[in-house]
């Protein structure tokens, strides 16, 4: 049972880790795409 004890914890901190990342590459796209978004209304209503 010790073995988990040693396992765990690290693949816990791994999947935090890689949920955060995709959480913030996931904001930084949508703030690129929303960018985007607005300058296509733009040239849309010039």
């Amino acid at each position: 049972m010790s073995i988990f004890i040693f396992i765990v914890p690290p693949l816990l901190l791994l999947h935090y880790v890689i949920c955060f990342a995709s959480l913030v590459h996931i904001l930084h796209h949508m703030q690129d795409s929303e960018h985007e978004m607005q300058e296509t209304i733009h040239d849309l209503y010039d």
